[in-house]
């Protein structure tokens, strides 16, 4: 306004003062010039110095800490917090991060950041520091146990330096970590987990590029079992993976930084983040960790159906009974909100929270909702969950979780199958040993039939010495007096069961036209697998019926869905048992009894032992146990696998079709005579 008053003043005069104006307004000009002028030097001073040093110097510094441990697999972190009178009440939390990035993620700002808010919110914070797989020794072949199992000695650490219970928060893979290490410990020193952008249902998960789940979780087994496990997944790979996932924010996060560029002072206080985001936070991914992940949660899914394999130990997430609260961004494409919440469906004696910001996947921890939703939410959490202040405004319970509507009158208090019978046949080994372990961790009184009368105690004995409850009864089920007597006792003793599982199996791989004569082999597994399993379903559904409960699980195979040739005794007596529960289940439906079929892919038990399988997937006893134990929980109609079932419905699309390429690897595959 001054330069028009100016210019207007100026025009009144005709002669003396017209060359006046035209100076005037080419100063103006000029002004406007240098002033482009300047901020396009301070752009390129900058950026010189980015291109120069890799960072702008100045901005905030890390906050201090402490190495309280040093162990192979990880440091432990302890950081300064402001001073306080009452430092030794603090509650203290331990953070998680996930594989591909560091340790620093909790740090990334003096004032903004975890570490920062949590500490002035009066919260003790700790990180663990897993390192670069670059750097450590063995760090390429790291897997995800040990990464569990590492997250479960900083508990302990954590839990003996504060004398408290420890708070666990992570977040993406760390919140998974989280769940899965207080699982392992039965929740054991951990006074609640938050988790941040941890999906639990990874059907619902964000799918790059629209990949159904079917094409995703055959993706997954082929690259876990065939490509990733010898794999080393740098860090520039996973920065450009990331990108891919998210191109239009990547693009808009640039074009932000470059219109800042001249700002020095503006650009200072994120400096830091930037840095981590761009280059500095991340670290390479081994590939047996990226097997697991992709075997265990993606194609099994196994944190939804909560139960999972670590070191050959079955782990469930019902066992967990602490609070949890889980934290989902709006526009999370990775960790959806509805995968996030899933948690509670598996945590089902856990009390179970959401809260939801309005970020994406890293914006939970790296932006505008982390310093306006997800630290400030979680450090008043822990301090209201340590009974310090009021509930927290904007956490709501998840209404998914099961605990408080249990489909029957049992209570459960310390597991699924707190108060209930279980039985299992075939107890002594394998499948059976699993179950039986699994079951009797989940509260079950478990009752175990099998030949092997040394066996068979072995596996009483290991239930009993972990606190469990479980009898054994040696009887051959092919032998119709001895389930009788077998029966008798085990009503008299403890007057019901609530659940039998019929896995007592024999197997037997012979091509057909070597079996012309050899009727006894369709005799044999007949025997075992219809017949004995027929036996104990008839013996127990009386006391079912008058109880109106009862829940008959029947292993069967995905072979049966297939038609896998040379296994024509086997499969007919598990497809005679598969049928037997169909219609078994449509006539007991009212009088309350359910049954569940689990279609099992190849598992590595002694059953199998006599062949050479060497160059098929093999599952382990737990993770079939883990199928068994959601049978048992949620009682569905049938567990199969993808694989199997896509078999199945193309013998019911193209069956002529189906049979050529079975019969084509009948006789490629092997020799046919054998």
């Amino acid at each position: 306004m001054f330069y028009l008053r100016l210019w207007i003043a100026v025009a009144a005069f005709p002669c003396r003062f017209q060359n006046l104006g035209v100076a005037m307004l080419s100063i103006f000009d000029a002004q406007k010039s240098d002033l482009r002028a300047s901020k396009a030097l301070a752009a390129m001073r900058n950026g010189l110095e980015i291109v120069r040093y890799g960072k702008l110097r100045g901005g905030n510094e890390p906050t201090p800490y402490e190495v309280v441990e040093r162990r192979p697999m990880y440091r432990l972190r302890r950081y300064s917090v402001p001073e306080s009178s009452d430092t030794a009440n603090r509650p203290a939390v331990l953070m998680i991060p996930a594989l591909m990035l560091t340790a620093d993620l909790y740090d990334l700002d003096a004032e903004d950041g975890a570490v920062a808010m949590l500490g002035a919110a009066g919260v003790d914070p700790w990180v663990i520091d897993f390192g670069s797989p670059a750097h450590e020794e063995g760090g390429w072949q790291r897997d995800i146990a040990d990464h569990v199992l590492a997250v479960s000695d900083a508990i302990d650490t954590v839990s003996r330096v504060t004398g408290r219970d420890v708070h666990l928060l992570g977040w993406s893979q760390g919140g998974m970590f989280a769940y899965q290490a207080a699982a392992y410990r039965r929740g054991t020193g951990v006074a609640g987990i938050i988790t941040c952008g941890s999906p639990v249902d990874t059907d619902s998960a964000g799918l790059p590029w629209r990949v159904s789940p079917e094409v995703l979780v055959r993706t997954a087994d082929f690259l876990a079992d065939r490509v990733v496990s010898r794999m080393r997944v740098s860090d520039r790979t996973l920065r450009m993976w990331f990108k891919l996932l998210d191109p239009v924010g990547n693009a808009q996060r640039r074009l932000a930084f470059l219109r800042q560029l001249h700002d020095r002072e503006a650009l200072l206080p994120d400096e830091r983040r930037r840095r981590f985001l761009a280059k500095d936070g991340w670290v390479g991914y081994p590939g047996p960790a990226i097997a697991d992940l992709l075997r265990q949660f993606v194609a099994d899914n196994s944190l939804l159906s909560g139960s999972f394999v670590l070191r050959d130990r079955l782990v469930t997430l019902s066992a967990l009974t602490c609070p949890i609260l889980a934290i989902a961004g709006k526009y999370d494409t990775i960790g959806t909100p509805t995968a996030v919440r899933a948690i509670g469906r598996s945590a089902r004696q856990a009390r179970v929270y959401e809260i939801e910001a309005v970020a994406s996947h890293f914006g939970l921890v790296a932006g505008s909702g982390a310093v306006n939703v997800t630290w400030p939410a979680a450090a008043a959490w822990i301090n209201w969950i340590d009974g310090d202040g009021a509930r927290p405004a904007g956490i709501r319970d998840v209404a998914a979780t099961s605990s408080q509507s249990a489909p029957d009158s049992v209570e459960r208090h310390g597991g699924a199958l707190s108060g209930r019978h279980v039985l299992i046949t075939g107890g002594s080994s394998g499948i059976g040993r699993a179950t039986a372990l699994a079951a009797a961790a989940e509260g079950a009184t478990v009752l175990l039939i099998a030949r092997r009368g040394p066996e068979l105690e072995q596996v009483v004995g290991n239930i009993r010495d972990g606190g469990g409850d479980s009898y054994g009864y040696q009887c051959d089920i092919t032998d119709s007096e001895s389930v009788e007597l077998v029966v008798k006792a085990i009503l008299d003793e403890h007057g019901k069961v609530d659940m039998l599982v019929n896995n007592a199996g024999r197997s037997i791989r012979r091509p057909l036209h070597l079996s012309t004569e050899r009727l006894h082999d369709f005799e044999r597994t007949m025997a075992v697998n219809y017949f004995g399993a027929l036996r104990m379903t008839l013996a127990f559904l009386p006391q079912m019926r008058e109880r109106r409960f009862g829940h008959i699980v029947n292993v069967s195979t995905g072979a049966v869905q297939a038609g896998v040739p040379r296994f024509s005794a086997y499969l007919a007596s598990k497809a005679a048992l598969n049928k037997f529960s169909e219609v078994a289940a449509a006539e007991t439906l009212a009088d309350g009894i359910t049954f569940t079929t689990v279609h099992m892919p190849l598992v590595d038990t002694p059953m199998i032992a006599p062949n050479d399988y060497r160059a098929f997937k093999v599952r382990t006893p737990e993770w079939a146990a883990g199928q068994i134990l959601k049978a048992l929980v949620d009682r569905p109609k049938r567990i199969t696998m993808t694989k199997a079932a896509l078999w199945e419905t193309w013998g019911l699309v193209a069956p002529r079709q189906k049979d050529r390429m079975m019969n084509r690897r009948f006789l490629d595959s092997f020799d046919s005579t054998h």
